[in-house]
């Protein structure tokens, strides 16, 4: 597993790998423009978790995968954050492994994503 950041032009693959939609467009646009850190377990192309962290906004990275425990081991290696954007199907299951690892007590909250229609 990758505990560093992956350079730009494994980012730039990375970009393509998440699907494009309100959840994934401001990683893409992270990534695409080199204005992020990101860390990866798996295949850049077919990753089995991801860690997308802003440069300018390090508290709050986005987590990609199915896997709360990959996820978590990406985690780990990331400095400066205090919550994680994950989907809500995962964030439970993770939210135990944070809780159990470090006893702090897991906050869970929502979040809204536009959509530009037209």
């Amino acid at each position: 597993m990758n505990t560093y950041p992956i350079k730009y032009n494994e980012c730039l693959e990375l970009a393509e790998a998440p699907g494009d939609t309100p959840e994934t467009a401001i990683s893409i646009h992270l990534l695409k423009r080199g204005l992020c850190r990101a860390y990866v377990a798996g295949a850049v192309s077919n990753f089995d978790g991801a860690i997308v962290q802003n440069i300018r906004d390090p508290a709050e990275p986005m987590g990609f995968g199915s896997n709360p425990e990959v996820l978590w081991e990406l985690l780990k290696s990331v400095d400066g954050w205090d919550c994680v954007e994950v989907e809500t199907e995962y964030s439970v299951s993770l939210g135990k492994l944070i809780e159990s690892e470090t006893n702090l007590k897991v906050q869970y909250y929502g979040d809204i994503y536009y959509e530009l229609i037209r």
